[in-house]
């Protein structure tokens, strides 16, 4: 609407349309809220502190990864040892699992743990070096734990490490693990190709046991690649 004010034009932009500002500012506060609701979700999960890599495999934010497939948190002065999802997803159900004694050395890189799975025992690298403190009697009487639970209930022993620091070091964490572990996944893809109906379940889950749906022959072998035991 135009108004005359003296010599002076007025017009009022707003008349007629103050439904549409309404409208608008209650979509913007509408947004707002649900945008802190979706961060919110978000952070939630990010506090959880589990990834989930394609859909395939877990990883935990607040654990080192040896690449050889294994895992290491610390907890005080020692650091907690475990195999993660993808070695246990690759290798199939564990039966027995061989672990150093109380008092015995481990060394980082090399062969610290061993698994059976039928009459195949599978080598398994420690992440970390130094002198086991604890080992798990859970998973020792029930090995499955690995399969059903590798970040908890799972884990396997605990080290007192000879150093620290350079024991972390040279292990992977927050994006280097994904990426590295992004890596791995994309290689077995490939190996998977014109095999997908062997290694997924009904409803597109993958298979206990991947290496063997994959290559029944050869599937030592191609475990021992993933976990560095080749």
């Amino acid at each position: 609407m135009t108004k005359f004010l003296g010599e002076f034009q007025y017009v009022d932009f707003f008349e007629g349309k103050s439904t549409e500002l309404l409208l608008m500012m209650v979509f913007l506060v509408a947004f707002v809220i649900f945008w802190k609701f979706v961060s919110g979700r978000e952070e939630a999960a990010k506090g959880y502190g589990v990834w989930d890599v394609f859909g395939w495999f877990t990883m935990k934010d607040d654990v080192y990864y040896h690449k050889g497939h294994t895992w290491a948190h610390p907890e005080g002065e020692f650091i907690k040892v475990g195999i993660d999802d993808f070695a246990q997803k690759l290798i199939g159900k564990f039966e027995e699992i061989y672990v150093p004694k109380i008092g015995e050395k481990v060394d980082q890189g090399a062969i610290g743990l061993k698994v059976r799975v039928d009459s195949t025992v599978i080598d398994v690298l420690s992440p970390v070096r130094g002198e086991v403190v604890a080992v798990n009697e859970k998973v020792i009487k029930n090995p499955g734990l690995i399969n059903t639970d590798p970040y908890g209930e799972g884990w396997v022993m605990a080290v007192k490490p000879d150093n620290f620091r350079v024991n972390l070091r040279n292990l992977l964490s927050g994006k280097l693990a994904r990426a590295w572990l992004e890596q791995h996944v994309e290689s077995l893809r490939e190996r998977m190709t014109g095999n997908l109906g062997v290694v997924y379940q009904d409803g597109g889950v993958l298979v206990p046991g991947i290496a063997r749906a994959l290559d029944n022959e050869n599937w030592q072998r191609v475990v021992k690649e993933y976990l560095m035991t080749d």
